[in-house]
């Protein structure tokens, strides 16, 4: 029989490498033991904090869009930008979720994006009618991914949604695009907002083309 000894800094080494699996399978999970509703993604810096107030240009109708408008009620904010596939892929998944459940929780779509005007383009082609308003130089965008402390170089990932529940707090965060409206609801429900599903199957979007799978970060 072969015995193998391993040396003090080999242990602390697979102890730390332990540790360190442990941590992102629970960071995975949005667990956050004592937390309430809050459904971190992560270390994600902005849930659990008041939402930051904004008022933008409007894309879709009005001339701003403040969410000082929805006071008193849960929204969803959901960031994007004109150059990311996987953006304008979940879109239409917005829109039957906004079709269906609006007068149930508020929903802004904030767009980053070259110009106004490839903005409303894109908006008119897919047919969008819920409020979108433009955040020029991602400057919104920026307040709701602030920098970790240990982040070394500034990237704002896209698309990344946020829930503010009625008393304008932050309960989710979460980079990535939706897929299924089922889905969304879970975790509205799970950060505590309630909402009542529709009894219809719930809309599921296409797989999207491996070509199509691009722009999801940004650097700032």
């Amino acid at each position: 029989m072969r015995y193998f000894i391993m040396s003090a800094k080999t242990i602390s080494l697979l102890i730390l490498i332990i540790m360190a699996a442990t941590l992102v399978a629970w960071s995975s999970s949005g667990a956050r033991p004592g937390a309430g509703p809050f459904l971190p993604v992560a270390d994600f810096p902005i849930v659990g904090v008041t939402a930051p107030a904004f008022s933008l240009p409007s894309l879709s109708g009005a001339a701003t869009i403040s969410l000082d408008a929805y006071h008193g009620r849960p929204v969803i904010i959901n960031f994007w930008t004109t150059w990311c596939g996987v953006c304008v892929h979940e879109l239409p998944l917005f829109e039957k979720f906004y079709a269906q459940y609006h007068d149930q929780v508020g929903f802004i779509a904030v767009c980053s994006g070259k110009t106004e005007q490839e903005a409303k383009e894109l908006i008119k082609k897919n047919g969008i009618t819920f409020p979108v308003a433009y955040d020029a130089g991602r400057k919104i965008a920026g307040i709701y991914q602030p920098p970790r402390p240990r982040d070394t170089r500034r990237i704002i990932a896209f698309p990344f949604t946020v829930f503010v529940n009625k008393d304008g707090t932050v309960v989710y965060a979460r980079i990535g695009a939706f897929v299924t409206i089922d889905k969304l609801i879970t975790l509205l429900q799970q950060a505590g907002i309630q909402i009542k599903k529709e009894k219809t199957p719930p809309p599921t979007l296409p797989p999207l083309p491996l070509l199509e799978r691009r722009g999801v970060q940004t650097g700032n």
